[in-house]
């Protein structure tokens, strides 16, 4: 059993994936419920302050390549040797950027010549981020999947029947995932297959009654 949570804001999402795992594991004949993908990794979120970095000629652009150019560092040019090439890196020495209070030492440029501190137009904050962002029909998907010791239809009937539980904003959905749908998919094939049976018979019939009549 999958439990879908389409929405953007991932924060929101959080939330309302605990509520469904809470949910999900209340109900009976439902096991080993889990979430949909790994834990989120530690991550560093550089903001620059943009009426700061306007007053001195500077673009959020021009900022982050700076920062970029300094920590993770750029590929300037390749070295050739012997048929083989070897890029050239340029960026700060590994002494000067092992803390996260060395981003705020990078030397800026502004356009007249200026040289400012990076502290002086951003913040660094510490946050997390996910390891992946799955997609479905173009919207942000986070999934609680679990295992039913019940029939699918009838676990899904009761976690159907609790949904409404679960609070999220109007922007968020909350449904069921590709083995639900399959089923039902399926279970669409087989009344088809069915009907379509039922009128075969009908026409072997009618055929084999008219030739008998005659």
């Amino acid at each position: 059993l999958s439990l879908e949570i389409r929405g953007h804001d991932l924060d929101d999402a959080r939330r309302i994936q605990q509520q469904a795992i809470v949910l999900v594991q209340d109900t009976p004949g439902i096991a080993d419920v889990r979430v949909g993908q790994d834990d989120a990794r530690p991550e560093l979120a550089i903001r620059v302050d943009r009426p700061k970095a306007a007053m001195l000629g500077l673009t959020v652009n021009g900022v982050a390549t700076t920062i970029q150019t300094n920590v993770a560092g750029t590929t300037a040019a390749q070295f050739r040797q012997r048929g083989n090439e070897y890029p050239i890196v340029v960026r700060l020495r590994e002494a000067d950027r092992e803390q996260i209070q060395d981003i705020g030492d990078v030397l800026v440029n502004t356009p007249n010549g200026q040289v400012v501190p990076a502290r002086n137009l951003l913040a660094v904050d510490r946050e997390t981020g996910p390891v992946q962002i799955d997609r479905k029909n173009m919207e942000r998907v986070t999934r609680v999947n679990a295992e039913t010791e019940i029939p699918l239809s009838e676990a899904v009937e009761a976690v159907q029947a609790r949904i409404g539980q679960v609070q999220r904003p109007p922007d968020f959905s909350v449904g069921f995932g590709s083995e639900v749908e399959e089923q039902a998919r399926s279970f669409q094939q087989l009344r088809m297959v069915l009907i379509l049976a039922v009128l075969l018979v009908y026409a072997v019939m009618a055929s084999q009654y008219e030739s008998l009549r005659d």
